[in-house]
């Protein structure tokens, strides 16, 4: 039955109360779907087409007054808070490089920081007042796009290689848990054949981590998708029950970590970095030489001021000592107190993150910020741990503080995708996949008051 002019007047007149523009075509679905559905009921009760039509305006209320009260209620909820945590982590990076870590012989190392959290700026903005939607939309194109763009930028680096890795390409590994996530979306509905692609997808990632080399890479990568693959089994996203999805789940885990175990029974040197990790003594002059000086400058630290040194830290020092080992360096010649502040505000950044990623109600969002918190907290852990003497995975990055100038303008934008999905993720609805929705069945203004009540029902 198509729509009655005056059911379109009345949505027009309801949308024009409303300032976010980006919520009037969600409301004016809403209003219609529940007109059109008041109406087909009242005829079915034996009333005329063109009296339903006055009445189901008449039942839904003064079009004015509802759109106003709509105002109200859908607006942007910027995350104000994750904003100012950001802001302050990048501006300690920068304190830390221009009045603590400055080195004479890198005189321009500073501003180049400075410039990449500008740009990084300019990319988390970008990212938050972007679509979000879109990594819904071309899911596929996302995850093949991150996968393969790794694989191009081995092939044109050809022998330009830092440190034994493909320097650039291993900061497209950070995309990849987003990349995921997106296939994850794709993967709705799909029962095993969507288990089995997901693991598959794995598969593919892990390899292209494998072409960079980058074990902390494959490590981000991995536990992202295992994490984002038990977030989804929760939803009973594949339609294959909760139990048998985290079965699946759990067979598989199992399964890689019998192969990871049989892995290091047949390598030594892997066998013997991960035995250096737990005790670096072992290999004093070998594997874990670097650890043995961190555990001593981090022993010897005081809580405020520079600490004393031990057997091997005296006279000797680790490269890239005020990069990579950021932590380290700052527990050494401030004190503890520099760690525990740092490590202050990382929390009150994760706990935020996580609070907010799990108020999502549509599961593009939930998937798309989870998967953005999992490559930050990751990437946190594993510098952290480096930086307190367990070198067993070393961190690309401390985000927004460390040096490292490509990885701060990567993870500022991630925070800004993020920050997107907690802006206008009240909107979106997962109907374009098919899988169960809402949807008002009562709007009634009633007594000064809007009432809204649900229906649950399958999104064609």
């Amino acid at each position: 039955m198509p729509m009655p002019e005056s059911f379109k007047e009345y949505t027009e007149l309801v949308c024009q109360q409303l300032r976010w523009k980006k919520a009037r075509s969600i409301i004016k679905q809403e209003i219609e779907a529940h007109l059109c559905d008041q109406r087909d009921a009242l005829m079915k009760n034996g009333m005329d087409e063109d009296s339903a039509n006055r009445e189901s305006i008449r039942q839904m209320g003064d079009a004015v007054e509802i759109g106003m009260e709509l105002d109200r209620v859908h607006r942007p909820r910027p995350a104000w808070e994750m904003f100012a945590l950001t802001a302050l982590l990048a501006f300690i990076g920068i304190f830390i490089k221009i009045f603590l870590t400055y080195d004479s012989n890198t005189p321009m190392q500073p501003i180049y920081s400075a410039v990449a959290v500008l740009l990084g700026t300019g990319c988390m903005l970008g990212a938050y007042f972007l679509d979000f939607t879109l990594i819904g939309k071309y899911p596929l194109l996302i995850y093949f796009g991150a996968a393969l763009s790794v694989v191009a930028l081995c092939l044109v680096s050809g022998q330009r290689m830092l440190n034994g890795k493909y320097y650039y390409a291993q900061y497209v590994l950070l995309l990849y848990p987003l990349a995921f996530a997106a296939l994850l979306y794709r993967l709705h509905g799909k029962k095993y054949t969507g288990l089995f692609l997901a693991l598959a997808g794995v598969g593919l990632l892990s390899f292209c981590c494998f072409l960079v080399p980058s074990v902390g890479g494959l490590a981000i990568t991995v536990v992202s998708a295992l994490a984002l693959m038990i977030v989804a089994a929760a939803a009973d996203w594949f339609s294959t029950g909760r139990a048998r999805s985290f079965i699946f789940i759990g067979v598989v885990t199992l399964i890689a970590a019998i192969l990871l175990l049989l892995s290091l029974m047949t390598s030594g040197g892997l066998t013997a970095r991960i035995y250096a990790a737990f005790n670096p003594w072992s290999d004093p002059m070998g594997a874990g030489w670097q650890s043995i000086i961190v555990r001593e400058l981090v022993g010897g630290a005081r809580f405020i001021g520079r600490g004393s040194t031990g057997e091997y830290s005296t006279g000797l020092s680790i490269p890239c000592m005020n990069s990579d080992f950021l932590l380290t360096w700052l527990i050494h010649n401030v004190g503890w107190i520099a760690f525990i502040v740092i490590m202050t505000i990382f929390a009150a950044f994760l706990f935020c993150g996580f609070r907010l990623c799990f108020k999502q109600k549509n599961m593009l969002g939930k998937l798309v910020s989870f998967a953005v918190m999992l490559i930050l907290t990751l990437q946190t852990i594993s510098y952290v741990a480096t930086n307190l003497g367990f070198a067993l995975i070393y961190s690309m990055s401390l985000p927004l503080v460390s040096y490292g100038n490509t990885a701060t303008i990567v993870n500022m934008a991630l925070i800004g995708v993020m920050l997107s999905t907690f802006r206008t993720g009240s909107l979106v609805k997962d109907s374009t996949l098919g899988h169960q929705t809402t949807r008002p069945r009562r709007l009634r203004w009633r007594n000064g008051e809007l009432t809204i009540s649900f229906k649950r029902h399958i999104a064609s």
